[in-house]
C-alpha cells in the first residue's frame, strides 16, 4: 500500500533534506495500490513568479510537446516537479490547463494504475487553476457564480462527504481536500456539472473535470482548424490573393476560439486572453470583439456554423 507519510511529508522532507524514494521503490507502491494524495501540501515555499517571469518557462515546454506518461512518472522525483511546476503555472496566470500541450495524453476509460495516478493529479492542478483563476474569471466577464463552489465548503449528499477547497476561508488552497475530491470514483462530468457546476468558460479551461458534450466541443473546434486552414491556404494560392501565412494562422485561431465560444465574440475575446495569457484594456477589448466579429461572419459566408 501507498504509504500516507510517503506524498504528505514533501513539505518536511524539503526542509529535512529527507530523500525521495528510489524509482524501483516508487514503481512498487504505485503498482500496489493504495490512497491518492496529491505530492505537494502546501503552496511552494518560494515567490511567485509573475506572467513574464513565467512565459519564456512555459514556452519551453510546449515547444516539447506531450511529456510522456513514463517519463514523468518513471520516478517520484520528477513527477513531484512536475506538478510543482504546474502549480506554479497556475499561480502565475499562465494559459489553462485544457491549453496546455505538453501535459500527457490520457485514455477517456480504461485506466491503469500508472494513468490514474496522473488523472488524479490532473483533477487537482484543474481544480488549483479553477482556484488561482477566480478574480481573474470576473475581470474577463465570466460570472463570479459559474464555479464557486471550489471557493469554500462542497457539500455531497445528505450528510455525505464535506470537501473544503478553501480552508477555513483563509485563501490558501487545501490541497487536502482536493486530494480528497479526486479519489472519490466519481466521473469528470459528475464533478464538473453537479458538484462544482462549471459553467462553460471554465470547463473550457480545465484538462479533466468536463462534461462529454465539453469534450466533443474541443473535437468539433479542431476540426474546424483544419477546414479553416485548407480553405485559406487554398485561397492563398491563388494569383489575386494577398493572404499571408500569419493571415491564415490568425484566422484558424479565430476560428477556434469562436467555436468553443459557440459563437459568441465576447466571450471568444474572453477566452482567447486566458488561451493567450494576454490582457486587453477595454478599448483594445471592443476593438478584438469587432474583429472576430468581423471573422465570424467571414466563416458563415464559407459555410462555417457555431
Amino acid at each position: 500500500m501507498i504509504a500516507d507519510k510517503h506524498y504528505s511529508d514533501f513539505a518536511t522532507r524539503r526542509v529535512t533534506g529527507g530523500r525521495y524514494l528510489t524509482d524501483s521503490d516508487f514503481a512498487d507502491e504505485v503498482e500496489a495500490g493504495g490512497r491518492y494524495e496529491f505530492p505537494i501540501r502546501e503552496h511552494p515555499s518560494e515567490p511567485v513568479l509573475s506572467l513574464e517571469d513565467v512565459m519564456p518557462w512555459y514556452r519551453a515546454c510546449e515547444r516539447r510537446t506531450n511529456f510522456p506518461l513514463e517519463e514523468i512518472y518513471s520516478c517520484e522525483k520528477r513527477r513531484v516537479a512536475y506538478c510543482h511546476m504546474q502549480l506554479k503555472f497556475n499561480l502565475a496566470g499562465a494559459p489553462p490547463p485544457a491549453f496546455r500541450n505538453f501535459q500527457p495524453a490520457l485514455p477517456a476509460k480504461g485506466l491503469n494504475k500508472w494513468q490514474r495516478l496522473a488523472s488524479n493529479d490532473c483533477k487537482v492542478i484543474d481544480l488549483h487553476w479553477l482556484y488561482c483563476s477566480h478574480n481573474l474569471l470576473i475581470e474577463l466577464g465570466v460570472p463570479s457564480g459559474t464555479c464557486g463552489n471550489v471557493w469554500g465548503e462542497l457539500q455531497i449528499g445528505d450528510g455525505g462527504h464535506v470537501f473544503y477547497i478553501d480552508e477555513d476561508a483563509s485563501g490558501e488552497f487545501y490541497f487536502d481536500g482536493a486530494s480528497e475530491l479526486a479519489r472519490m470514483k466519481w466521473t469528470s462530468e459528475h464533478i464538473a456539472e453537479n458538484l462544482l457546476e462549471l459553467s462553460h468558460i471554465p470547463q473550457l479551461c480545465v484538462k479533466s473535470l468536463r462534461t462529454k458534450a465539453m469534450r466533443e466541443k474541443f473535437r468539433q473546434a479542431n476540426n474546424t482548424m483544419k477546414r479553416v486552414r485548407k480553405q485559406m491556404t487554398d485561397r492563398a494560392n491563388s494569383r489575386r490573393s494577398r493572404l499571408t501565412l500569419a493571415d491564415i494562422d490568425q484566422r484558424v485561431r479565430a476560428a477556434r476560439v469562436l467555436k468553443l465560444a459557440e459563437g459568441s465574440p465576447s466571450t471568444a475575446v474572453a477566452l482567447e486572453q486566458l488561451i493567450d495569457a494576454v490582457r486587453y484594456d477595454e478599448a483594445n477589448r471592443r476593438d478584438r470583439v469587432k474583429r472576430l466579429s468581423g471573422f465570424k461572419r467571414d466563416l458563415i459566408d464559407l459555410g462555417f456554423t457555431f
